[in-house]
């Protein structure tokens, strides 16, 4: 026998742990000298350190660019030790909504370029679906997208962050309401600039829709004495308790209400299509934290209501008071009914 350290001439059974910084193949040998220098060798063990996909790096991770300017971009897949996996995967790109716009760059309307780059590259025609029917959005230049992104980007910049993020998300919703009409005016968005039938939008104000306490005649601001509980309507036609339609040019969307009032008497609302009711969806404002501004509850989705369409809606008073109850939304239609400042109403 070899004669070890021990008396006995055996040796306690020895122990390694390896720790590895990389993935790859390793062989290890273990050996065994003596006192005299013979050495013996085991057989070689092969050890495979499989990559494990971990995180993902993105190359620049900051950028600041010029007007018109353009950053590439670099994803790579990075394994437990942070180096590129063998195989890097298909990449999907999107943008937060967190940032102006954010949300029309994701679903892809925004492109990059000079103003007659765009003017000559197209979004093709397509469909969307509103309450149950399939309704076309015209071919549209990339000139028309990024003048309604930027425009309303302006507009909501110095809003109540909140409300900015609501427009931001809900950009391609309002971007196809725009094509709807397009598809009757074909005189494409020309927003600020825009003249004619060239179409610009404007954010709810209270002159813009009728008075249903006063039958024909505009708002003149959305604070209402609330005398008795009960079911009111808060958008109706001219003629009083009947759906308002929309004009072959013009077309409206919904995203939510938000509500300044002291103590806020209403609770629900219901919306009504072309006759047919939507679920009712409750606003319960007194839950909503205020600690950035006015109390503000989206709709579950969108509501569009597109050209020749109408619609109404009616909200619940719960109590009696003066409730201040205003829409977040946008109503599109031809620059040449814009014009009127004492007449918001198309």
């Amino acid at each position: 026998s070899v004669d070890f350290s021990e008396d006995d001439g055996t040796h306690e059974a020895a122990s390694l742990t390896m720790t590895f910084s990389e993935a790859g193949e390793y062989v290890l040998y273990a050996s065994i000298t003596d006192a005299e220098g013979l050495e013996t060798w085991s057989d070689p063990v092969t050890i495979t350190v499989q990559q494990t996909f971990i995180s993902v790096g993105v190359s620049p991770d900051d950028a600041t660019l010029e007007y018109e300017g353009s950053v590439e971009l670099t994803a790579s897949a990075l394994d437990q030790f942070g180096d590129d996996m063998v195989t890097q995967p298909t990449w999907t790109w999107s943008v937060d909504a967190g940032g102006p716009g954010g949300q029309v760059e994701a679903a892809g309307l925004y492109k990059e370029g000079t103003r007659e780059e765009l003017k000559g590259q197209f979004i093709e025609e397509d469909t969307v679906e509103i309450g149950g029917k399939t309704y076309t959005v015209s071919r549209i230049s990339y000139l028309d997208s990024w003048l309604f992104t930027n425009e309303l980007d302006s507009i909501l910049a110095r809003q109540n962050p909140i409300i900015h993020d609501v427009y931001a998300r809900a950009a391609v919703n309002i971007f196809d309401l725009i094509r709807m009409i397009n598809m009757n005016t074909k005189q494409g968005f020309k927003g600020a600039a825009a003249s004619g039938n060239e179409l610009d939008l404007m954010l709810f104000n209270a002159r813009q829709f009728y008075d249903p306490d006063n039958t024909g005649v505009a708002r003149t601001s959305w604070v209402k004495t609330i005398s008795g509980v009960g079911s009111k309507y808060f958008m109706e036609s001219s003629g009083g308790s009947a759906e308002l339609t929309m004009a072959e040019e013009e077309g409206q969307i919904w995203l939510g209400f938000y509500n300044p009032a002291l103590q806020s008497c209403v609770d629900a609302v219901k919306i009504t299509m072309n006759t047919e009711p939507f679920n009712v969806q409750t606003l319960d404002f007194e839950q909503v934290q205020d600690e950035v501004g006015d109390v503000i509850i989206e709709l579950k989705e969108p509501w569009t209501l597109p050209p020749e369409q109408s619609g109404q809606v009616e909200a619940y008073y719960f109590r009696t008071g003066t409730d201040e109850m205003r829409p977040l939304g946008v109503w599109v239609y031809m620059a040449k009914n814009m014009r009127a400042l004492g007449d918001l109403i198309p």
